[in-house]
């Protein structure tokens, strides 16, 4: 949490670099938890990225909503519709779920392991109503909260969805922050050109198939034309406005209190305040 916001991680979908072709379930998730929250009708996140993520291609809101199975507490929903849907979206049907793309049937309790997040829910029915819904921690089994909604939502990868950028799927109200803007471009210029290495069957067959899980530089730079922009570093093109902090550095004091007591002694000569 940051000011009351909880703070989302929206990293590449691939395990080292997008070249190899090798994708890593566990950023998937943390993916798919990021698009999903963006799904609400009011967003509210913190949502910190890198170039490499922000390049690669995302499912786009509108097509997210047809691969989301989306569960509320007192609604009217058949299991038996649940396992039909969750068939569709190719999750497998297991005894146990221990890993994401899973789900189990127990009498009343059906367990999904959604791609939308790090632990699976377990939803209780009273006949065709759905009762509670919780998340359980796979080792052990116990509850870990008490849900009133959940997304149920594939490995989106599978399905060829992913059509749009991050950018895109953004409220418009949102606000961007870029360490180095300029930077930005030249990575995502640079994934682009970059020549896959096919070693194995999950790698990219050529440029072509890699470019097609990338967008543009020039898509990037129009996608976020419609945002307001803060810039940690100043580009070499003009701006709507500079903000300038007169800044020091944080002294080093290698453990030496007494130098500590010093120096806080002559901030409060100084005028600072100190707050706990």
């Amino acid at each position: 949490m940051m000011n009351g916001k909880q703070v989302y991680f929206f990293p590449s979908a691939y395990h080292r670099h997008i070249k190899y072709g090798h994708t890593d379930p566990a950023n998937e998730i943390l993916r798919i938890e990021t698009l999903g929250l963006l799904q609400a009708d009011k967003p509210s996140g913190i949502i910190v990225s890198y170039p490499d993520a922000i390049a690669e291609k995302a499912i786009s809101k509108q097509a997210l909503q047809e691969y989301t199975l989306t569960i509320h507490t007192g609604e009217k929903l058949d299991p038996m519709f649940v396992s039909e849907v969750l068939d569709s979206y190719g999750f497998e049907q297991t005894d146990y779920v221990y890993e994401p793309g899973q789900y189990a049937m127990r009498g009343s309790i059906v367990d999904i392991f959604s791609y939308s997040n790090e632990y699976p829910f377990r939803v209780d029915f009273f006949g065709d109503e759905v009762e509670t819904i919780r998340r359980f921690d796979v080792e052990t089994q116990l509850s870990k909260d008490k849900l009133t909604e959940v997304y149920i939502i594939p490995e989106i990868s599978k399905h060829n969805a992913a059509d749009a950028s991050l950018l895109e799927t953004l409220p418009d109200d949102a606000m961007l922050l870029f360490e180095d803007w300029e930077w930005c471009e030249e990575r995502i210029q640079g994934l682009w050109n970059e020549t896959p290495v096919n070693r194995d069957n999950e790698g990219f067959s050529d440029v072509e198939a890699m470019q097609k899980k990338l967008i543009a530089v020039e898509d990037f730079t129009q996608s976020a034309a419609r945002f307001i922009k803060i810039l940690f570093h100043a580009p070499s093109y003009p701006t709507a406005a500079i903000v300038t902090f007169d800044t020091s550095p944080q002294p080093l004091y290698h453990k030496n209190f007494d130098l500590v007591s010093e120096s806080f002694k002559q901030y409060i000569s100084d005028g600072y305040t100190s707050t706990s």
